[in-house]
């Protein structure tokens, strides 16, 4: 009768699969990635800019008066974001690419989604060169070490940022006093800098319902951020703080693959040692 094999080793080995799997696929999924976004592998470009990663090239091409939309490709983040990008900005596209492809990569990888690298649909957002993967990891960051990353949020796609509720429904007033200031600092050094830049955002803003394509298969805006704004509190009473990147999906004006990029923020949120409840 041959002796039983111990099962806390083969169970510890089987535990050691699991990252390495999920680096190997991560891995493939990057590679993948970079293969399309250079149109190295053939895949769907977009028809404003004849190149598959149309935003990052929008980003990367817009000038000096980003809201001027006959010589511009069509830009609707505050100047705020193009403050952040500068560094990078001036370089080649090529290069500029290489960078922000790499950073899409980054973050999934720590965001425990790099899955999303391989998966057809979840990885738009990498391929097309959005921010929604940047969204899901500020939302993290901002549940998890400090409110202020909702700045981001609020001065580029705005309407996730319904997940501040979050910090409303748990009485977290100091954390939303902290975004408030961020934000307002950054908006009032913009005026002071560039008034008629600024102002033109906010006029994009109030103009967004006759200029931006907001059709959505599940209703109007106004109903899915009230929907994204229950699914938020209720996370936030339950300590369910994975809810809210789903309640940020509900929430953007119109459905397009590279907003699945924002569900990227649930593994992380999933592991959130925040449990009590309100």
């Amino acid at each position: 009768m041959h002796p039983a094999i111990p099962l806390q080793p083969v169970l510890e080995r089987y535990r050691a699969l699991g990252p390495a799997v999920y680096w190997t696929i991560t891995a493939i999924g990057a590679v993948w990635c970079f293969l399309i976004v250079y149109e190295i592998v053939g895949y769907g470009s977009c028809a404003n800019t004849g190149t598959v990663p149309c935003d990052a090239y929008s980003y990367w091409a817009v000038d000096t008066t980003p809201y001027t939309w006959e010589t511009n490709l069509e830009y609707r983040y505050s100047p705020a974001f193009l403050w952040a990008i500068a560094p990078i900005k001036v370089l080649p596209f090529e290069l500029f690419l290489g960078i922000w492809t790499a950073a899409h990569v980054a973050a999934l990888a720590w965001l425990r989604a790099g899955w999303f690298l391989i998966v057809p649909g979840l990885n738009d957002d990498v391929l097309r060169g959005n921010i929604s993967t940047f969204i899901a990891l500020a939302a993290v960051l901002a549940i998890q070490r400090s409110t202020a990353w909702w700045t981001p949020i609020l001065l580029t796609k705005i309407t996730p940022a319904v997940g501040l509720l979050w910090h409303a429904v748990r009485r977290e007033w100091q954390q939303l006093a902290l975004t408030a200031v961020v934000t307002g600092a950054i908006i009032a050094v913009g005026f002071l800098l560039q008034r008629d830049v600024w102002s033109a955002w906010l006029g994009s803003v109030a103009a967004a319902d006759t200029t931006y394509e907001i059709g959505h298969p599940l209703g109007p805006l106004p109903l899915r951020v009230a929907a994204a704004a229950v699914v938020t509190a209720i996370g936030a009473r339950t300590g369910r703080a994975w809810l809210v990147p789903i309640a940020m999906f509900l929430a953007v004006p119109g459905l397009w693959a590279f907003n699945w990029g924002l569900l990227a923020a649930v593994p992380r949120l999933a592991t959130h040692g925040e449990r009590a409840r309100v």
